[in-house]
């Protein structure tokens, strides 16, 4: 049972087992990876009825959890634009990004980013974390971009689109398309000297 959180650097679970071990626990019940539940112990970072507790600790029913993701300092800089954001809770942002713009800053392009939006974004809401990127797309493409709050956030999404999340994507063609369905199997890589994707022998499937 996951109790409502207080923000989005704070995460309170009641125990509903009579005896499980702390790390077991937090691997069944939320899917926190081996990584980050070692990272959080190490920081001291996992509390069990307001204390500070290491991995071999056995829970009991009824017994209070509570786990901190500590601040963290922006790595982009902050950019006041416009965000069409459809979907928010404490862990995570759902933005509908248009065409025509980066998602996050390149060597030649550091500025007027999605991310540097979203920098500014969680700057003017004390969301102090780091931008995570669960997806990316396309300058030209359009869709929705996942963006984590917190490496929990991060982790739980990254798991979804590897094992449950299909991509699909509409594209408007020149010419005559002759079959309903078909198959693009060749060799892509970066066009030299610039940016675009093309197809080469010396590419990669």
């Amino acid at each position: 049972m996951i109790i409502p959180k207080e923000n989005h650097s704070i995460m309170n679970i009641k125990v509903n087992y009579k005896k499980i071990k702390l790390k077991d626990f937090l691997m069944t019940e939320l899917g926190l990876s081996s990584r980050l539940f070692k990272k959080l112990i190490k920081e001291k970072n996992i509390f069990v009825n307001n204390k500070p507790l290491n991995d071999i600790y056995n829970l009991v029913k009824d017994d209070m959890i509570t786990i901190k993701f500590e601040d963290e300092k922006p790595v982009y800089k902050a950019q006041k634009m416009d965000l069409d954001i459809i979907y928010e809770d404490l862990d995570l942002i759902a933005i509908n990004k248009n065409p025509y713009i980066l998602v996050h800053p390149t060597k030649t392009h550091i500025e007027n980013t999605l991310t540097n939006a979203i920098a500014y974004y969680f700057k003017s809401n004390n969301i102090n974390k780091k931008v995570r990127l669960v997806n990316r797309l396309d300058m030209d493409t359009s869709g929705i971009l996942i963006v984590a709050k917190n490496p929990y956030g991060q982790a739980q999404m990254a798991k979804q689109f590897k094992n449950n999340i299909e991509k699909k994507y509409i594209a408007i063609v020149d010419g005559i398309i002759k079959e309903d369905k078909g198959r693009i199997d060749l060799p892509i890589m970066k066009e030299e000297g610039g940016i675009k994707q093309i197809v080469d022998e010396r590419g990669k499937r």
